[in-house]
C-alpha cells in the first residue's frame, strides 16, 4: 500500500502493485496497469525516483480492462491468475 501511495502521484491510470516470485529476493514488487505501453511506457518506470531501491517495481504489465466488484475495487487475484503470478 506504501508503494501504492508514491506511485498514486505520478500515475494517473489505475493500476496496482503485486508480488512477483524473484530468485535473487524471494519475492519482488511489480506493477499492473490498466491501459498499455502507449499510455505508460515500461520507460517510465526510470522517473520514479521517490521509491526506495527494494519498493521499485522490477516489471511493468499492461492489462486491457480491470475486472471490478460491484463496489469498484479491482478483482487483483483474479487479473493476477490471468497475468501467472
Amino acid at each position: 500500500e506504501q508503494i501504492e501511495r508514491i506511485l498514486a502521484e505520478q500515475i494517473h491510470l489505475s493500476f496496482f502493485v503485486t508480488k512477483q516470485k524473484d530468485t535473487t529476493f524471494g519475492e519482488a514488487p511489480v506493477l499492473i496497469i490498466e491501459g498499455t505501453e502507449k499510455e505508460w511506457p515500461p520507460q517510465s518506470l526510470d522517473h520514479l525516483h521517490d521509491l526506495d531501491k527494494y519498493e521499485h517495481p522490477k516489471a511493468v504489465f499492461y492489462y486491457t480492462q480491470f475486472d471490478r466488484t460491484s463496489s469498484g475495487k479491482i478483482k487483483r487475484d483474479e487479473i493476477r491468475r490471468a497475468l501467472n503470478l
